[in-house]
């Protein structure tokens, strides 16, 4: 069993980078992205652009969580941060770009459920964002919840300042 435990930690980059080759080559949708972009990328045109997300079993610890560690130095970041959904729910997330503000929504895959669970769970959510263009950035990172009950807007995680170079 440890040795499962230090390929899911040691490999987490090269699982990504492989899911993300896979499906830029195939095409990957997960959603919305109808758009043909590869996962991860960042788009100058404020587009949303579907992510690649690796998602914890239900954590009972309650502190909040951000990290952001550059993946290969330049442009290339590994994100983890720790949100709270509805127990049992797979969560997605996509980024944009607009001018120099990167905005990360992780949500759940279905936003309008017929039923949910009734208790709520954190989640450490992973992903890797690549971003084209060198300069100072603010990433926000933002929570939305389901549908369920009523539209709910997306709230702010956090937010913090990241340069690519």
């Amino acid at each position: 069993m440890s040795k499962l435990k230090n390929f899911k930690s040691s490999n987490f980059r090269e699982i990504i980078f492989l899911f993300s080759v896979v499906c830029a080559m195939f095409s990957c949708d997960r959603g919305g992205n109808s758009g043909g972009q590869d996962q991860g990328d960042s788009s100058s045109s404020g587009e949303k652009n579907q992510l690649a997300v690796v998602q914890s079993d239900c954590i009972q610890d309650e502190q909040p969580l951000m990290s952001l560690a550059s993946a290969s130095g330049g442009c290339s970041y590994d994100l983890t941060t720790r949100i709270k959904f509805r127990c049992e729910q797979a969560v997605i997330g996509d980024f944009k770009v607009d001018g120099n503000t990167v905005t990360v929504t992780f949500h759940p895959q279905d936003m309008n459920p017929a039923s949910v669970a009734k208790c709520m769970c954190n989640y450490d959510l992973q992903t890797s964002l690549n971003l084209e263009n060198a300069g100072t950035y603010t990433l926000k990172i933002l929570s939305q919840q389901d549908n369920y009950g009523g539209v709910t807007p997306p709230v702010s995680v956090s937010e913090s300042s990241i340069e690519c170079k």
